[in-house]
């Protein structure tokens, strides 16, 4: 879930060299502040703090050698 409605909205993409460094089972949810159970992400502005209605993404890759 990335997104305050509930759903998946953001996503990774790879390129195929970069496919080869990720590293399975790594994928996550950046830890954000909740805006609180009030927020309408419908109809209300950002909370201070929070540069969108999104949650970010993060994936850890490991450089191979290309050899």
């Amino acid at each position: 879930v990335t997104h305050e409605s509930g759903r998946t909205l953001d996503y990774i993409l790879l390129n195929r060299p970069a496919i080869n460094e990720f590293v399975p089972g790594t994928a996550f949810v950046l830890g954000t502040l909740h805006p609180g159970d009030d927020y309408d992400w419908r109809k209300d502005d950002p909370p201070a703090g929070h540069a969108a209605d999104h949650y970010p993404v993060a994936i850890e890759l490991m450089p191979r050698d290309s050899s």
